[in-house]
């Protein structure tokens, strides 16, 4: 084990500081490039063979913006080559690595009328998450700094329950009615096909924590079915 002396200490520190007065320096003298922001639009696929380079060192990249949650780029740090894996990137997320990255390509499928912003950042690592809150007695995590609650009808035809949104944190959907509704897609069925639904049962809630649209249908014999609606943003 190292043993250290009140100099060697006092000598460790002053280089540690001396450091972070150069940082400090160059930062007002030369402005080196900290955070750079790339907005892509989606609409023309963007293959691997022929990718999108980020020309510029970075160490981590966050998905600050999508058109919606089901927006996707892939990365290949360095090489675009093929023995080089890619990671998929959506809202939300971040990738970090120990050391900066000289460079990257990114690919995409073709997705009409979406586009990503990332934010890059050339010598530190971005980490999102919810807030955390800590008050006395414990820890509480925060959802969402507002909400909407609606009362809506739903038929025989698919009946929209959520909207698509890049804010939204949860939806939480109560049926208080007398009969079953079936939740899907746009294409929704209640009891066969393809896009059957998901069942919910008369008292049951169902939490959606998802950005893309949301549909109800009910059996054509059951009538018109309201149900309670909480957006959470």
């Amino acid at each position: 084990m190292d043993m250290f002396t009140p100099d060697n200490v006092k000598d460790i520190l002053s280089r540690v500081r001396e450091a972070d007065k150069a940082a400090i320096f160059e930062g007002n003298t030369q402005k080196p490039l900290a955070i750079q922001v790339v907005t892509l639009a989606l609409d023309t696929a963007q293959l691997s063979t022929n990718p999108y380079r980020i020309g510029f060192p970075f160490k981590s990249v966050y998905v600050q913006s999508a058109t919606d949650s089901g927006v996707q780029v892939n990365l290949r740090p360095n090489s675009q080559e093929s023995f080089q894996g890619s990671l998929p990137l959506k809202l939300n997320d971040a990738f970090s690595m120990a050391q900066p990255m000289a460079s990257a390509f990114l690919d995409w499928t073709a997705q009409s009328g979406k586009s990503i912003t990332l934010v890059f950042l050339v010598n530190a690592e971005f980490r999102p998450g919810s807030t955390v809150s800590v008050s006395s007695g414990g820890v509480s995590i925060n959802s969402g700094t507002a909400f909407t609650q609606t009362n809506t009808i739903v038929n025989a035809t698919a009946t929209s329950l959520l909207a698509s949104s890049t804010t939204r944190k949860k939806g939480t959907i109560i049926n208080n009615s007398a009969a079953s509704i079936f939740l899907g897609p746009s294409a929704v069925t209640a009891t066969a096909g393809a896009n059957q639904g998901l069942e919910l049962a008369p008292g049951g809630s169902y939490e959606w924590t998802n950005g893309a649209q949301l549909f109800g249908i009910a059996l054509a014999a059951t009538g018109a079915t309201e149900i309670f609606v909480m957006e959470e943003t």
